[in-house]
């Protein structure tokens, strides 16, 4: 097909926005509106795609219908993005749960070893 850039482009756009909407619905009410710029979620950098949303957006570069559509799934641009990234990091909020498993070490049994045994011996 002969669409130009911005067919392939925006498929591609679509498909991280979508990751952005998964990633907000993950955190439910702990959303702040911004995506820590280390997050990668199935390959891509969604930190680093939003970022340059947020770039975009500051230079009146962002396609309306994009800055629309990061609205309305309450992404912050400008200043408010960036005071906001600091509280989520503080808030340790940076990696998903989902995403990282957590190394839940499992508690040791408090069973006495056999060469704790011989050692007791009188």
């Amino acid at each position: 097909g002969d669409e130009g850039l911005a067919g392939v482009d925006d498929s591609e756009w679509d498909a991280t926005f979508a990751l952005v909407v998964e990633y907000k619905e993950q955190q439910g009410k702990s959303w702040l509106g911004v995506v820590p710029k280390k997050l990668r979620i199935k390959e891509k950098g969604v930190g680093q795609w939003c970022k340059r949303q947020r770039q975009l957006q500051s230079r009146n570069q962002l396609p309306k219908e994009h800055e629309k559509r990061l609205n309305e799934v309450g992404l912050q641009f400008g200043e408010d993005a960036v005071k906001l990234l600091v509280k989520a990091s503080v808030a340790g909020q940076i990696m998903p749960s989902k995403l990282c498993k957590p190394n839940k070490e499992k508690p040791k049994p408090a069973t006495v070893t056999p060469a704790q045994k011989k050692n007791e011996l009188p």
